[in-house]
């Protein structure tokens, strides 16, 4: 595996990390939700996109430690004091086990991904149709327990579910998983996702209420 992989990946790490604490810092004491949705994609596309024309040139001379944070630190965080010198990642047996571990765990959570969409698939498949008045995107599936059918509380959930669709959160989610199975090593990835999925939850809340319920 080309060495040019392994230190974009550590770039990648990097940005989510420094862009976790970005939204951490500015975003958590207010209640833009809409704001706050549109910051944590980008914080999660920026940190793939990010080091791809800019470092490319570089991964081919090989990258010290040292740059990585000084590039993130002149994107995101300019304020941010960080410096890591005289080192850099080796291409040593040690590195590539922790590749061939780093890689397998990405396979793995990229597999649990799969078979979690195969089991919404069958699901979809074996219930029972129905018809809810508004619109519907392709992510428009919405599962309700028979139980659950004339139980109370039920306009409230609908109305919860529906924002979900209408807004296309599915996106989101399959973005975050996405980049979380990438980035399964990365704590900030796992608090990253946490933040997009409670962020989902308060706009779909926020709705219900609106609804007058």
């Amino acid at each position: 595996m080309p060495s040019s992989l392994p230190m974009y990946f550590f770039h990648v790490n990097l940005g989510i990390a420094l862009f976790y604490a970005f939204y951490r810092l500015l975003y958590t004491r207010d209640t833009f939700f809409i704001t706050r949705r549109a910051v944590l994609i980008l914080s999660v596309l920026g940190a793939f996109l990010l080091p791809l024309p800019e470092l490319a040139e570089r991964f081919g001379h090989g990258c010290s430690l040292s740059f990585a944070t000084d590039y993130y630190r002149s994107v995101i965080l300019p304020e941010l004091g960080v410096t890591v010198s005289g080192s850099s990642l080796s291409d040593g047996p040690s590195s590539n086990i922790l590749l061939y571990i780093y890689v397998l765990g990405a396979g793995l959570c990229l597999l649990r991904i799969l078979i979690q969409l195969v089991s919404l698939l069958v699901m979809g498949i074996k219930s029972e149709p129905g018809e809810l008045h508004g619109p519907f995107s392709f992510f428009g599936w919405i599962f309700i327990s028979r139980k659950s059918l004339f139980g109370q509380g039920l306009e409230d959930v609908l109305v919860h579910e529906q924002t979900h669709v209408r807004q296309y959160h599915s996106i989101d989610v399959l973005l975050t998983e996405t980049a979380n199975a990438l980035l399964w090593v990365n704590p900030f990835s796992w608090l990253l996702k946490r933040e997009v999925r409670e962020n989902l939850e308060y706009l779909a809340d926020r709705k219900v209420l609106e609804s007058g319920i």
